[in-house]
């Protein structure tokens, strides 16, 4: 019956429309049914889904950043002869945004939201505390408590918890992208618009300060390597003149012979 219906509607390599509509409309009440209950799921998952707002930043890292001081002590150990590798930042944005540092500062700022009167954190805005907390009393919470009998443990293992619930959380909020001419562009979302312009602005010193503590680290250590270099530089070229000093001491009658 099939391989008969497939012939009709296919006939010389031409669909026949009129047997075509004539099967859609003897499934219509089928299509009908299928359509109204796609449209139904929909809607209901669409209510139900929180709505988010994103804020959106942009940075562009300057090729100078790692000048200044830097370069000055990296030009100086060039020039004693010393390879302190070239003047490019060891690290890149991309990274300084994606670290565990940035983060947990996000997590434990107190922030204003419409939610609470008063400010509070992620971990707390995000209901995590407490829906950890509740997690205690199932038999896996009586386990660990089992063994774990010290509250101090207890209460270290909760935090960690609630902290790397609430960094998991995070990390799907918040998307970094670099396009090909090097402009760094951070979206944040969040429950509440003022909230997603509060953390995406408060992002950018933090970004900075991370950069900037960065370059003074690694010229200190720069600094430091140049400095015990050129101690021993001199050490060793104060070595060498008591050398000299001595061998033109020892050898003072042979050179003054006028057969030299």
């Amino acid at each position: 019956m099939k391989k008969q219906n497939y012939r009709i509607i296919e006939n010389d390599d031409e669909i026949n429309l009129q047997v075509l509509f004539g099967t859609l409309w003897t499934d219509r009440r089928r299509i009908v049914f299928i359509s109204i209950f796609i449209t139904i799921i929909g809607i209901v998952y669409s209510l139900m889904l929180t709505p988010l707002y994103k804020s959106t930043i942009t940075m562009y890292p300057s090729s100078q950043e790692s000048g200044g001081q830097l370069g000055k002590l990296q030009g100086m150990a060039s020039s004693l002869g010393f390879n302190v590798g070239n003047s490019e930042p060891s690290f890149h944005i991309l990274d300084i945004v994606n670290s565990r540092r940035i983060k947990r500062k996000l997590i434990y700022n107190e922030w204003s939201t419409n939610s609470f009167k008063s400010n509070v954190n992620l971990i707390k805005y995000w209901g995590i505390d407490d829906s950890i907390k509740k997690n205690i009393f199932n038999p896996i919470g009586h386990l660990k408590r089992y063994f774990f009998s010290s509250k101090e443990i207890s209460k270290s293992v909760l935090l960690k918890t609630m902290e790397i619930s609430a960094l998991n959380k995070l990390n799907s909020r918040i998307d970094v992208k670099k396009s090909k001419t090097g402009l760094i562009t951070i979206n944040v979302l969040m429950e509440e618009a003022d909230l997603s312009s509060d953390i995406a602005n408060f992002m950018y010193p933090l970004i900075v300060d991370f950069a900037i503590e960065s370059h003074a680290k690694q010229a200190r250590l720069n600094r430091e390597f140049i400095d015990d270099r050129q101690a021993q530089i001199k050490s060793e070229l104060k070595v060498a003149e008591e050398r000299l000093k001595d061998f033109l001491e020892r050898n003072r009658n042979i050179l003054e012979s006028p057969n030299l």
